[in-house]
Formats: C-alpha cells, sequence, structure tokens
C-alpha cells in the first residue's frame, strides 16, 4: 500500500510537470524595487504576480533562536485601479537555550508549518503618473496561528488599514527620483492563545 502511494505521487508530479511545460505560457518576472515596502502602483487589468517572501530572524543574544517566516503571494489587478492579493503562510522556529527572556525554558525545535492566510486589498485614487501625485487605500485582513517570536501556538486576527503616498521628484538635469510616503491608518487585533 506504502508502495502504490509512493508511485501515485510521483506519477502525478511528472504529469503535473510535463503540463506545465507544454501547456502554461512563458512566465516574466518583475522587480520589486523596495523591497517591503509598499508603492501607490496597482497591477494593470488582468495583471497577475506571484511572490515567495522568506524572512529569518536570528540570534537573540544568548542560546539559540532561529525563526522562519515563509509567504507565498498571490497578487492579481481586476482593474487599472484596483488590486488584490492572497498570501499563504508558513512559520518554523528552534529555540532552546534561554534564548527568550521573558520564557528561558523554552525549547522548540518544529519545522514548516502552516500559519495562516493574509488577504490584500489596494486602490489607486490617484495616480503618480497622471496626477499631481499617487495616493491608494490598502485593506489587509489576516489570520495567524503561531506567535512570530515565541512560536507558541495562538490565534490572532488582525486588520490593517493604511494609505501610500508617492511623488515623483525631477531635476533638471540628471535621473528622475521618487518619493514614497505610507502611513497606517488603524490596526485592529483580535488574539487567543491555545
Amino acid at each position: 500500500m506504502l508502495f502504490r502511494s509512493f508511485i501515485f505521487r510521483w506519477a502525478l508530479v511528472v504529469a503535473l510537470w510535463i503540463g506545465a511545460l507544454f501547456f502554461l505560457p512563458p512566465a516574466h518576472a518583475d522587480e520589486n524595487l523596495w523591497g517591503y515596502l509598499y508603492g501607490t502602483d496597482t497591477l494593470p487589468k488582468g495583471g497577475t504576480e506571484l511572490y515567495n517572501w522568506l524572512t529569518l530572524r536570528a540570534s537573540k543574544g544568548k542560546g539559540t533562536y532561529r525563526g522562519w517566516d515563509e509567504m507565498l503571494e498571490l497578487e492579481h489587478g481586476f482593474t487599472d485601479r484596483f488590486q488584490a492579493s492572497f498570501y499563504l503562510k508558513g512559520r518554523s522556529h528552534q529555540i532552546s537555550g534561554g534564548a527568550l527572556e521573558d520564557d528561558p525554558d523554552r525549547d522548540i525545535s518544529r519545522g514548516l508549518e502552516f500559519n495562516g492566510v493574509n488577504f490584500a486589498f489596494k486602490y489607486n485614487l490617484l495616480s503618480v503618473y497622471a496626477d499631481l501625485f499617487g495616493l491608494s487605500l490598502y485593506l489587509e485582513p489576516s489570520y495567524s496561528r503561531i506567535d512570530r517570536v515565541s512560536g507558541e501556538r495562538m490565534d490572532q486576527f488582525l486588520g490593517e488599514q493604511n494609505y501610500f503616498a508617492k511623488k515623483l521628484l525631477r531635476r533638471s538635469t540628471g535621473p528622475r527620483l521618487q518619493s514614497d510616503i505610507g502611513a497606517r491608518v488603524g490596526e485592529v487585533q483580535i488574539q487567543r492563545r491555545a
């Protein structure tokens, strides 16, 4: 029975790869110039992007501490001014030797686990290319089930509201510069420890 399951999995993987090679259009990459910063631009209508975020948090000064955050984001432009994103989140922790000051006895070694989901919605009110400056509204509800620092099981619901402004600065000679400004309007957090 175990052998059948193994063969089925490999056959499924091979079939998916062959299908992907022959039937999917070629992928195109874009660059995220500002890393973790958000700008006012939205994807054009019908545009889709896939991002993979991997973040390591290490060393708390004592003991062993490694926390990995994995996030897979699918972003789609529904109109030229509105885009939505869906995130799948994973998290892993290796904590020992008194690495956490608040809980020196914590000893965890967990591989990558499902941590939750996020949805993000961005609406562009003013375009930086057509108006005096760019302005976008952003809403991001999220759910997490593992604490970022301690690795403790929990249920956390978070809602963020932000706005982003962008202004292109031009010099008479030389390159075009830009300035991005973001502000958190409000945040609502509901958390229950397991």
